[in-house]
This record gives structure tokens, C-alpha cells and sequence, in this order.
């Protein structure tokens, strides 16, 4: 899926996050793992 995507080229701490936290994509952080 998309989100299975962005959590797979995310740093390892996105990874965590996204573990730690239901929602994770909704913080404004989500800009420091957008692609250059």
C-alpha cells in the first residue's frame, strides 16, 4: 500500500513511530521523510 511504501523508505526512526504511534503520519515530521 501507499503508506506501506512511505514506511518503508523512512529512516528507522520513522519506522518506530510509526510503530509506537496509531497515527504518525499526521505530525508536521512527515516533510523529513518526503523524497528530495
Amino acid at each position: 500500500s501507499f503508506w506501506e511504501e512511505m514506511i518503508t523508505r523512512a529512516p528507522c526512526s520513522a519506522k518506530t513511530r510509526a510503530i509506537d504511534s496509531p497515527r504518525p503520519w499526521a505530525e508536521p515530521r512527515i516533510s523529513a521523510i518526503r523524497p528530495d
